[in-house]
């Protein structure tokens, strides 16, 4: 009766014993703590020494929902979240002193760890004028490609160049 008490307890441990963990990892010298619950990744942090450079929250499919990337000093760098499954971000980065420096969309490739960008980005000055558009595509592979810049006077406004590339520039 014992014995079988035991190896109910132990199965009922066991079970239950990595539902709900975190797991830290030890990449290129980075640590990598991940949060899993009930098994499924929830999020993840990974750290330069005790500095937090990223942090990542995974939806219920395992797929990047949101990615904040940070300074040295802590501030936010840039902020990636999900708009469509599998691969459609909506990105926006800042200066370390907080204003923001671009808004754009981009398609997260996987197999590359990296983002190509698409459709038009607006980058600012630290005075949130506006002080370029670009306007990009990729083959959603590694190609990334300039269809159109457009440059403007931060003072006055207006447009000092507006060029379309055709054929589109690769950039990457």
């Amino acid at each position: 009766m014992n014995k079988v008490i035991i190896l109910i307890l132990s199965l009922v441990l066991i079970s239950c014993k990595k539902k709900d963990r975190i797991e830290i990892d030890n990449i290129d010298g980075y640590k990598v703590e991940k949060k899993f619950k009930n098994n499924t990744l929830v999020s993840s942090k990974t750290y330069d020494g005790d500095m937090l450079i990223w942090e990542i929250l995974y939806n219920k499919n395992g797929i990047v929902k949101k990615a904040t990337e940070f300074y040295p000093t802590g501030s936010i760098k840039s902020v990636s979240t999900l708009q469509k499954e599998p691969n459609y971000y909506y990105d926006i980065e800042y200066y370390e002193s907080g204003e923001k420096q671009m808004m754009g969309e981009s398609n997260l490739i996987k197999s590359r760890q990296s983002r190509l960008r698409r459709g038009a980005a607006i980058f600012y000055t630290k005075q949130q004028k506006i002080i370029s558009i670009l306007v990009f595509f990729n083959d959603g592979k590694e190609k990334e490609y300039l269809v159109r810049e457009t440059i403007l006077d931060t003072i006055t406004d207006k447009i000092l160049t507006d060029r379309e590339y055709d054929p589109p520039a690769l950039l990457k």
